[in-house]
Order: C-alpha cells, then structure tokens, then sequence
C-alpha cells in the first residue's frame, strides 16, 4: 500500500483550511458566527440553551470552545476546518488510489464551499461519520452505530446512516442490497410527501428558516445535472462488475454501494425537497470520489484511462463553474 506523507496531504488541502479559517466570513458561516457570539458561557446558560434544541453536542461544542478561548471567533473557524478536514484527508489517504484525485473531486463537486463554509454543522456529523469506516468494513456494528448517534447529537438527519451501514454491505450491486436499497428510497418518498418528519428534523435547527422560507417560495428538488454528475460513478462500477468481483476490495464493494444510495437519494431529492433530503447525500457521496479513480483505472486499459483521468479532469471542473455560477 503506498499512501502520500500527511505532511504533503495537509499542504494540499491548505489553501481550503485558510479560505475556510481565515477568510472573511462568507455564506452560512455568517449566521453560525452570530449563533456562537450569542451563546452563554455560564453552565446555566448552557443547560437553558441545550433545553431547547435535540442537537445537544452542537451546543456543547460551541460552548466548550468559547470557554477556552474567550469567546474567540478565530478558534471556533480553527476548530471547524479542523474536524472538517482531517477525517476527510486521512479518508482520502487510506482508501483512495489516487489521493491528489480524490481531493479534486470533492473540491470540483464544490463540498468545501457547500459544507465547510455552509452547512457547517452537518459537516460536523459527516466527519464523526467518516469514522465508522473501519468499523462497518469489519462488520463491528456497535460502534458504528454509537457513533452515528453520536454525529446525531450535531446534526439529527446523520441518523440515517443507520440503516444505510446495513443496506451498503455485501458485494457490490447484490441484489440483497439492490432490494433493500429500493425499500430504503420508496420509505424516504413516503415519509417526505406523506408525514411531518421534515419539518421535526428541521424543528428548532439553523435550517428551520431555510426550509420555511422554501416551503413558502417553491422547492423544485435537486438539480438533474448534479443528478447525472453522481450517477457517474455508480454507471462506471456497474459497467466494470466484473473486474470488481474479481478484486473483491471490501472498500470498494462498499464504495459501490454507497454510490448506488447516492443516487437514489439525489433522485428523491430531485423530486421532493433539495433543501433537506439534497442535503442527505453528503454522506455517502463522499465514497465516490475514492470509487470513481478506482474504477476509471479498472476498466480501462493504462493510456485510455489517463485520457478518461484528463477528461474527467475537464468535466468536473467545468461542473464546479456551472454550479457556483461561473458559466
């Protein structure tokens, strides 16, 4: 196994932790600024602030960091870019092929601008997830589970992973995990168009505004080209089952299948809520970019998968200008 040094890892993710840490504060990082100036720092204060909210390890982190630091805004950014970037770079760095590739990915798909600068406190619940990897490879599903109870304490929609750990295991494309896949996305339609689960995940949240706001203005789902964009590496596994039967890579297999779950959620989301179940892929699309420089190598012979590498190169960026408006 050949991974980069950490060292060259941190350097290449360092532009996104300074833009994230040390920039002006752009986007939703506004509002979470104005949260934190806002909250207690007496325990008092604390316990009223936590009596209000079901997203408790939020409240406490903000209020742990604030006590140390003295109310510093700079060391609750620091802290942020932090948890939010070094799951993500030793994520990279185990189980990616390409590491350099895999970061540009999730920087063309735009997750540092959508995530680290915007939905900050469901990235927090993304990378306490990202830490239950080794152990769902493994099969240990009790500390799996623990810690996605223990994201859901920042950001309630992480409890989705727990069935999602069961639905990804196996090899990839199996049809136990295709049925139960298919269950999974029937049962998210249902409960977003039928019941009030949306609103009690939004209740009380920094999304509650948003998602009333979008309610009552229009909600017209997921864009389709994103759609199409994360279809991509669940279309290339499908075309190379063969070669991944043949390695049997347990990361890979659940890479796979997280693929195939990406998809379909971004196609609920495409025709029900982009604002809350848009925002579910997160985390299992992250899997995509250690699948997709896998499979391109896979499947394709050495100088056709560099062109297809150059390509995708091409594609993704012109796919980052068109979603954060460059075109």
């Amino acid at each position: 196994v050949k991974r980069v040094h950490i060292i060259f890892a941190l350097i290449a993710f360092l532009p996104v932790i300074y833009l994230a840490a040390f920039t002006n504060p752009r986007y939703d990082t506004v509002l979470y600024m104005y949260t934190y100036n806002r909250l207690p720092t007496s325990v008092n204060g604390l316990l009223i602030r936590m009596s209000e909210t079901s997203e408790k390890g939020w409240v406490i982190f903000q209020w742990v960091i604030k006590r140390i630091f003295n109310g510093s805004q700079t060391a609750f950014r620091v802290s942020l870019v932090a948890i939010h970037s070094i799951p993500i770079l030793f994520f990279f760095r185990k189980y990616s092929q390409n590491f350099i590739l895999s970061l540009y990915l999730f920087l063309a798909c735009g997750c540092h601008i959508a995530w680290m600068m915007n939905g900050l406190r469901q990235y927090v619940a993304v990378c306490v997830i990202l830490l239950i990897v080794p152990f769902v490879l493994k099969k240990k599903y009790v500390p799996a589970v623990m810690l996605i109870l223990l994201a859901s304490t920042f950001h309630t929609s992480a409890l989705i992973m727990i069935p999602i750990i069961f639905v990804a295991q196996g090899k990839a494309w199996n049809k136990k995990t295709l049925l139960f896949i298919l269950g999974a996305v029937v049962f998210t339609y249902l409960i977003s168009q039928h019941t009030g689960l949306l609103d009690s995940m939004v209740e009380e949240s920094q999304y509650e505004g948003a998602f009333e706001a979008a309610r009552e203005f229009g909600d017209d789902g997921v864009n389709p080209i994103r759609v199409l964009v994360y279809a991509v590496p669940a279309v290339l596994s499908f075309i190379g089952r063969k070669f991944i039967e043949q390695d049997d890579d347990p990361i890979i297999n659940l890479s796979v299948n997280m693929s195939i779950v990406t998809v379909c959620l971004y196609l609920v989301a495409m025709t029900s809520s982009g604002i809350l179940i848009g925002r579910l892929p997160i985390y299992t699309s992250l899997f995509d970019y250690i699948l997709l420089p896998y499979v391109v190598n896979r499947i394709f012979k050495r100088n056709t998968a560099y062109i297809v590498n150059l390509l995708m190169v091409v594609l993704f960026f012109a796919y980052y200008l068109v979603e954060n408006g460059g075109f």
